[in-house]
């Protein structure tokens, strides 16, 4: 490959980051066609689909929140059930918590990101995804049930935007939270069988952008990660220590590793669930979700961010933890 990488943008505009100011630090450094995205999550996928087999291009960009990165990396897998193989997928930090985007980059600036990512030669890497089995839906980031999805039908109701609005978002969710009773399996065992808080699936480490939910996850492993937080933990500590990567370390927090996990609710009441930060119809007790091994091609930094060590709690400065009243 020689030249200037092609590049399709796919943008959302009512996403909570700068998309107009990311398209242009893309097209300083590559051709680039611009796709808005659609109301549905199906109809970008279709958008994505349409646009790759009409030109197909270098390289994919997200331009979006968690979600519009999640709709691309469905569009981008389809393709490569359709026609086997599909061009790889970059993602921008055009949303509120782009948790994914800095699953793969880390703390990067995006100027740095283009610079480093969009080269004759880019270095790529096959990334997991998991499946969501009663949606048949790809799963990019994860997929969560209890304070997480609460969490976005609290945002729904507020004023607001951007990370003020995911943080305020939360704390009412906490405020007025019940746990529910469920189970988790994975690959066949009980991990836990208790009152739940949350349960996040999947394979990036952050959640919200800044806290490590699934801080030992590996992007290419073969397997899925789950944290599950009982009614037994202090939701304050549980902030805390999933800001600082110690969820797992809690009292009443059940940390597995696996290649099917399900969360059942015991109750038979109906299971509020999230996944790539969008809500998915109450219309199951349960979900089960299995990865997909290196289902999708994705532009990374060299070294990606998971082959570094742990970020030393230390530094985790005071301020930092006052953003999100754990101080």
């Amino acid at each position: 490959m020689s030249g200037p990488l092609t590049v399709l943008a796919i943008v959302n505009p009512a996403a909570g980051g700068n998309p107009r100011a990311i398209v242009r630090t893309l097209a300083e450094a590559s051709t680039v066609t611009v796709r808005m995205t659609r109301p549905a999550a199906a109809a970008t996928v279709a958008v994505v689909v349409e646009q790759v087999l009409a030109d197909w291009p270098d390289v994919v960009v997200a331009v979006g929140g968690d979600g519009t990165a999640g709709q691309v990396a469905a569009a981008l897998a389809a393709l490569d059930e359709l026609v086997g193989q599909a061009p790889a997928l970059l993602i921008a930090p055009g949303g509120t918590g782009n948790s994914s985007y800095r699953g793969l980059w880390g703390q990067r600036d995006w100027a740095e990101v283009v610079r480093t990512a969009l080269v004759p030669r880019p270095a790529w890497r096959a990334i997991d995804l998991a499946r969501l089995e009663e949606f048949d839906a790809p799963v990019l980031l994860g997929a969560a049930a209890g304070l997480l999805p609460a969490t976005l039908l609290a945002a729904a109701e507020l004023p607001g935007s951007g990370r003020d609005l995911l943080l305020r978002a939360t704390v009412a969710a906490a405020a007025a939270y019940d746990p529910f009773p469920a189970r988790v399996i994975v690959d066949d065992q009980v991990l836990v069988e208790d009152r739940i808080v949350v349960a996040n699936i999947g394979g990036m480490r952050h959640r919200g952008g800044d806290f490590r939910l699934l801080p030992h996850s590996v992007l290419d492993d073969g397997r899925l990660d789950v944290c599950v937080a009982t009614a037994a933990v202090d939701l304050p500590e549980l902030f805390r220590a999933a800001f600082t990567g110690a969820v797992d370390e809690l009292p009443g927090v059940h940390y597995g590793r696996g290649g099917r996990i399900r969360l059942q609710r015991t109750d038979g009441e109906p299971l509020l669930v999230e996944h790539d930060g969008e809500l998915m119809p109450r219309t199951h007790t349960g979900y089960g979700l299995h990865v997909l091994p290196r289902a999708l091609h994705v532009l990374i930094p060299d070294p990606p961010p998971d082959a570094l060590p742990p970020r030393p709690r230390n530094e985790v400065t005071d301020e930092g933890l006052a953003r999100y009243g754990l101080r």
